[in-house]
């Protein structure tokens, strides 16, 4: 009898990411996710073939999760989708290689590629340092709201 553990990756249906997420804290709806598909945002890792539903994996569930939190912060779906077109470009653990062969076969098109990947994290950064400010001030706020309700708990008679 063979004892190995046999494992599945986790697939959800469309209203089940909707579920989850929701209960992340994301207002988020079928018909967004949709959209986003069909703008080749997110793409589900397959259709049942017997129910014809979409199953989203792990990586999608996390993608749609990053883009909304993305969407929350201002950013605009062009540079949502500039980034995502970033990240499946250049993933981390072969960024290197592809970059070093891109600059020996095409050193023009290469110094161009670069300029064109600096202005864009140039662009992401600000938004994130201005998100981060605003994320600062919002906390504050409620530090001293928590403060002061902490107070008001402290003059409650039992």
């Amino acid at each position: 009898m063979d004892n190995t553990e046999h494992t599945q990756a986790r697939v959800w249906t469309i209203s089940e990411v909707v579920d989850d997420l929701r209960r992340e804290g994301f207002k988020v709806t079928t018909q967004q996710i949709r959209k986003y598909e069909s703008q080749k945002l997110i793409n589900p890792v397959t259709k049942d073939s017997s129910s014809g539903y979409r199953l989203f994996g792990e990586k999608d569930v996390d993608r749609l999760r990053l883009l909304l939190a993305l969407r929350l912060f201002g950013f605009s779906i062009k540079n949502i989708s500039r980034f995502f077109k970033l990240l499946d470009m250049y993933p981390i653990g072969n960024l290197v290689s592809k970059m070093e062969m891109f600059k020996t076969v095409e050193p023009v098109a290469y110094s161009k590629e670069l300029d064109s990947i600096l202005d864009f994290i140039d662009e992401f950064l600000a938004i994130a340092n201005k998100m981060n400010s605003t994320l600062r001030r919002s906390m504050e706020q409620f530090e001293v709201i928590k403060k002061k309700y902490e107070e008001e708990k402290t003059t409650i008679k039992y």
